[in-house]
């Protein structure tokens, strides 16, 4: 199992930097943002990831995946990135989102998400690489994975696979939703991001207490890891593992964490995953 680091929480910093960053604290390769806002910006890609890749190669770190805002072919720069990132060896890539936005037209919407999926399909087959649906809750048309392989279930698991996301799966599905997801999923699981979450007191403008769902440590959440883990096994994922800590905004976390204290916190997430893989895994 290979284990990288979601980059958007270095984004503070440039490629050599967080790429010191991801080497110091362990991780086996980065998950390098490729949209907007993001470390490779998608107008620059042809010729800043590249030099990106080199930057991280040179410090022993893979780029086996990266983090895209594509969600139709015709979008100006996907066919450039997909290319680039194949041009690249990056062989895994992660979709944009599609919203769901209006109660009663959930079908046609999925319907419109399929008819953008044939065009980016068509580029990720002809570049050789494989596009991934992720799993996250709220307002997400793949917020559920019975959405979800719907939309992967006429496609191979090379062209079109499921990112399944172990906080975002257990909000929609905490009691057995995540597990008939991973068992309804298995066979197009490419990718898993590893982030955890409870639901934490708050109050909403009028004083009343609201609870909402926070990313939290892995240890102190509601995020069943190794039960999840052993679904994983069972399906026979063994594959590239996306750490997420996002903990720089009180809008999801648990509490705002910065510089040495973010980082100090993305290394227990680390050692506290890797204590779990080898747990189940061996």
């Amino acid at each position: 199992m290979q284990i990288v680091l979601f980059s958007k929480m270095l984004h503070e910093y440039d490629i050599s930097r967080a790429g010191d960053l991801a080497k110091e604290l362990g991780f086996d390769g980065v998950d390098l943002t490729v949209r907007d806002n993001g470390h490779v910006l998608p107008e620059n890609v042809a010729q800043d990831l590249p030099r990106a890749v080199e930057v991280l190669q040179a410090k022993g770190l893979e780029v086996p995946m990266i983090t895209t805002g594509i969600t139709n072919a015709a979008e100006g720069h996907a066919e450039t990135i997909i290319k680039t990132a194949a041009d690249c060896g990056i062989r895994q890539l992660k979709l944009g989102y599609w919203l769901y936005t209006e109660f009663g037209r959930i079908k046609q919407q999925i319907e419109a998400c399929r008819r953008d999926l044939e065009g980016i399909t068509q580029l990720a087959q002809q570049a050789g690489v494989t596009v991934n649906l992720h799993c996250h809750s709220g307002a997400f048309l793949t917020a559920e994975p019975a959405v979800i392989y719907l939309l992967v279930r006429d496609y191979p698991r090379h062209v079109l696979g499921a990112y399944l996301d172990l906080a975002h799966i257990v909000i929609e599905g905490a009691r057995d939703g995540w597990r008939q997801g991973i068992d309804l999923l298995g066979e197009w699981i490419n990718l898993v991001a590893a982030k955890a979450y409870s639901v934490l007191p708050t109050c909403d403008a009028l004083g009343n207490i609201v609870f909402q769902p926070k990313l939290v440590p892995p240890p102190a959440s509601m995020v069943p890891y190794p039960e999840m883990l052993k679904c994983l096994k069972a399906v026979g994922f063994d594959g590239i593992v996306s750490l997420h800590a996002e903990y720089d905004s009180w809008t999801y976390s648990f509490q705002v964490l910065k510089g040495d204290e973010l980082l100090e916190q993305i290394r227990l997430d680390l050692q506290y995953l890797r204590r779990v893989v080898t747990q189940v895994y061996g």
